[in-house]
């Protein structure tokens, strides 16, 4: 298949939705397949929170710079008010970027490769007898994504095995978001065959080993994070639960995601919990999983409310190089203006300024995650420009 797609039709613009969380040689082999249907490659990457409601391990300038390193041409920011969303809302927030920037391919790492068969689950995780089981099983008392991996799996068996990984799941949502905006966007999967978990990279960091003792970090990507201290969710206890001890019931509850009793109980625990861990053991139930209760706590501290816009706004780059700055300089007219400054934001719609205050309070929090007291500077965010490479 990849064979036939190389000889047909090349790419001008290849996106990737990513974390690089933090980078590793399953992101670095993405990108070098990524590079065989040729143009720009562009990865449009969470900032410095992710999509499973914890801080990146490393800050996003750090990040994009090692994305650089292993490959890519520029990088985009994906900010807080969209990475903290569920695997719907994040997979259709990249992908209205991936659209906004002119992307005609974009490529993900999945377990399982088949595009076709990811197009069908897509197609049956929207069909009314899918929604109809979707209903019966959340009647049970099942999570949303537990109810609807179920009942697609009932009417499509085929669907069992690869509704079990969360990279198919994503993989499922990117195809799902392109086909319901219908963008001209070709989806390519590739199967994920190093075995390398970001997760497992992230606990070693966590007992204290080096980037540079890991064999499944690149080593352009290690040298790029030389020197850079990694945030992990115990480290901003404090900040947030002082934060949201001094919030109004009213406040909580107007919190996206603060339905379903979500708000009142967080509110009501968060007043004795004494970490964000034991916060969240103590809000969750069968309906609602530890990741998505954990995005709604950082949503509060954040104050992201239910009226924060549908999509991205602007286009902002992290990162580029002289290939990935020829895409800028193109998008200048284009379909989202491109912000490169942060004070210019001031020039953009009230929406725009919305998302990028939510952006600077969510750099601000992220840093007081760190160590040493002269890296916990506010208004960084304001600061902020894109590498040059």
């Amino acid at each position: 298949m990849i064979d036939y797609i190389l000889n047909n039709r090349k790419s001008k613009v290849t996106a990737i939705i990513c974390e690089m969380n933090p980078p590793h040689i399953g992101h670095a082999r993405l990108i070098e397949n990524a590079k065989k249907f040729g143009g720009t490659i562009a990865l449009i990457m969470s900032g410095n929170f992710v999509q499973r409601g914890t801080p990146a391990v490393f800050d996003k300038l750090a990040r994009a710079r090692a994305a650089m390193a292993i490959g890519a041409d520029i990088v985009l920011e994906l900010p807080a008010a969209f990475s903290l969303l569920s695997a719907e809302g994040f997979a259709r927030s990249g992908v209205l970027l991936a659209n906004a920037i002119g992307a005609d391919t974009l490529c993900f790492g999945a377990e399982n490769a088949s595009v076709e068969l990811l197009e069908k689950i897509a197609e049956v995780s929207v069909s009314p007898e899918a929604e109809e089981l979707t209903a019966v099983k959340l009647g049970l008392g099942l999570s949303y994504a537990k109810a609807r991996a179920q009942a697609i799996s009932a009417v499509f068996p085929d669907a069992e095995a690869p509704l079990s990984s969360p990279n198919n799941l994503l993989a499922i949502e990117y195809i799902r978001a392109i086909a319901r905006e219908n963008f001209d966007i070709r989806p390519v999967a590739f199967s994920r065959t190093e075995n390398v978990s970001s997760e497992e990279i992230r606990k070693l960091l966590l007992s204290g080993t080096e980037l540079t003792q890991l064999q499944s970090v690149p080593r352009t990507a290690a040298a790029a994070l030389e020197g850079c201290e990694p945030v992990f969710l115990p480290g901003l206890d404090v900040a947030v639960l002082s934060r949201l001890r001094q919030m109004q019931k009213s406040k909580l509850l107007s919190i996206r995601g603060a339905g379903d009793g979500i708000g009142e109980r967080v509110y009501n625990a968060s007043r004795e919990a004494y970490s964000l861990v034991t916060l969240a053991d103590t809000v969750k139930d069968k309906r609602h999983t530890h990741s998505g209760i954990r995005r709604f706590i950082l949503a509060a501290a954040l104050e992201i409310t239910e009226n924060i816009p549908e999509s991205p706004e602007y286009i902002r780059p992290l990162a580029s190089n002289p290939r990935g700055r020829e895409l800028l300089a193109e998008l200048r007219n284009g379909r989202l203006p491109v912000l490169t400054k942060p004070a210019k934001v001031t020039d953009l719609s009230l929406s725009a300024q919305f998302i990028m205050r939510i952006e600077s309070a969510a750099t601000d929090l992220y840093n007081l995650g760190l160590s040493k007291p002269e890296w916990r500077l506010g208004g960084q965010e304001w600061k902020t420009t894109p590498i040059v490479d």
